[in-house]
């Protein structure tokens, strides 16, 4: 019986992936001249955080004024994303079944909790962790489990990127993949759904198996 579903953020219940990382994209170009991609190898780009990313394209560290403005500049955009229509039918159904809803994700926990207020959806989470101190995903898996005194195999982890399996796999968490394509050489034996709508039909024949 699952207990606690864990949503990521970007490209899980928000369509913002591409749209953050052309926000970065368009703001070192504007900032300091460059795109990242003239600076940063495509294949480390996304192992960086925006601030990292600048940090290459501008040959040194960002001030803090261009640190928060950085932030303000891609939540604009990110606001302007599509929502999963399912989200709000997905956090329902959790709440009928006694789920606790956890929202974990690699945003920076100042912006993510920003985004989420601004969005209106903060209330609907049981807990909001975004990136603090370069902590990795599975330690906060881990706390939140233990917090909660859940088992991993009580839990659901849903998200998009590889990165999202990886800490699934770390803490021994079942998950479903959003279908991207970070997540398109992964096994056939990882779940992957189209949207949050298959999160939901998953909820519902795991009750009927009770």
């Amino acid at each position: 019986m699952i207990r606690l579903l864990i949503l990521d953020f970007d490209g899980t219940i928000i369509q913002s992936n591409y749209i953050k990382q052309i926000s970065i994209n368009h703001f070192a170009k504007f900032e300091f001249g460059y795109s990242v991609a003239d600076k940063v190898n495509k294949q480390q780009i996304k192992n960086l955080t925006r601030y990292q990313q600048l940090c290459r394209v501008k040959g040194a560290p960002l001030t803090i004024k261009e640190n928060l403005k950085i932030d303000q500049y891609v939540n604009e955009q990110v606001l302007k994303a599509n929502m999963d229509s399912n989200f709000y039918l997905l956090v329902r159904i959790c709440r009928i079944r006694k789920i606790k809803v956890f929202l974990v994700s690699n945003t920076p926990d100042h912006s993510l909790n920003y985004l989420t207020k601004k969005l209106n959806i903060d209330y609907l989470f049981d807990g909001i962790f975004g990136k603090r101190n370069n902590q990795k995903k599975s330690s906060v898996f881990w706390e939140i489990l233990q917090s909660m005194s859940i088992k991993p195999q009580q839990c659901l982890s849903v998200g998009d990127d590889y990165c999202d399996y990886l800490a699934s796999k770390d803490c021994n968490i079942p998950f479903i993949g959003i279908r991207h394509e970070s997540l398109s050489n992964l096994s056939e034996n990882i779940k992957k759904v189209a949207n949050l709508r298959g999160i939901i039909n998953f909820l519902e024949k795991n009750d009927l198996k009770k």
